[in-house]
């Protein structure tokens, strides 16, 4: 393939930065038909566009990248030849292609799932509403961005509060809740990471079972998650964040449900509360 000149200038500033670049020996090759399927002798594969040459067994393959080794290529040589370089500015482009296309996407989802969502809304007790409508007005773009995901977390906490609720009222695990907060060995293996040497015994009766729920998950029970799943109904979709989400609102809401509304957003750890729309005062 031939370059143009402003690819040939910014391959050759590129070399000569000694910015990132990986040389690899091609093992074996398979044609799908659109590219190939390449793997190499010294790592994993990787896949190379239709260019008029026809890799083989033996060639030398050079990746180019945009940001360092292990960020996306922006172009290759095949044995010392140029298959294709883009400059800045067509790296660029595709990028902004890319995030408008996701953008777009995004946009579908949320007006796909919009009635659904409206209607979860509806259906959260008022603390959780507030605690919709602060990430609501604190970005506009919250309800195409994060809703769907901070409403799983609220649904899910709303689900395990009443299954605590529920459980303690009608005294169905009474016995088996009282032998492990009697049980030092258990209360040690089911201390969540590293900052915990053992559970501390909850003084409310619904966050007590709601531990003991929790902890049927980790090695106090043999990492039990089918149980676990029975007796808080918690849905298959969830992550760890999301179920530690669920399980900090589910205390909450039976501990202090004022702080609900006030709590930081399910993915504030990943996006920050500004981008959030998570708004919140200090709180003593």
């Amino acid at each position: 393939m031939t370059l143009t000149p402003e690819q040939q200038m910014e391959r050759s500033q590129h070399v000569r930065g000694g910015l990132g670049r990986t040389y690899y020996t091609i093992e074996s090759v398979e044609d799908r038909g659109d590219g190939y399927n390449v793997l190499t002798t010294e790592s994993g594969g990787f896949g190379m566009p239709k260019l008029g040459i026809t890799p083989e067994a033996g060639d030398l393959v050079t990746l180019y990248y945009v940001n360092g080794r292990y960020t996306p290529f922006r172009g290759m040589d095949l044995n010392g030849v140029p298959l294709y370089f883009k400059t800045d500015a067509e790296v660029e482009s595709e990028r902004q292609a890319e995030h408008e296309r996701y953008a777009a996407k995004k946009r579908q989802a949320f007006e796909d799932g919009k009635a659904g969502l409206d209607a979860q809304y509806d259906a959260l007790p008022n603390v959780f509403k507030q605690r919709i409508d602060r990430f609501r007005a604190g970005n506009p773009d919250f309800r195409v961005e994060y809703e769907a995901y901070e409403m799983f977390s609220c649904t899910e906490g709303v689900k395990f509060a009443e299954a605590a609720r529920a459980a303690v009222d009608s005294h169905t695990n009474d016995a088996e809740v009282d032998a492990f907060y009697a049980d030092a060995a258990k209360l040690r293996d089911a201390a969540y990471g590293a900052s915990e040497a053992s559970i501390t015994e909850p003084e409310n009766p619904y966050t007590r079972w709601l531990e003991w729920a929790r902890a049927l998950n980790s090695k106090a029970y043999d990492y039990d998650y089918t149980r676990q799943k029975a007796l808080i109904g918690s849905d298959d979709g969830h992550s760890g964040n999301t179920f530690g989400m669920a399980m900090q609102l589910a205390w909450l809401y039976i501990e202090h449900p004022d702080f609900v509304a006030k709590a930081h957003g399910a993915l504030v750890p990943l996006v920050g509360c500004k981008d959030y729309g998570c708004t919140h005062e200090e709180v003593s």
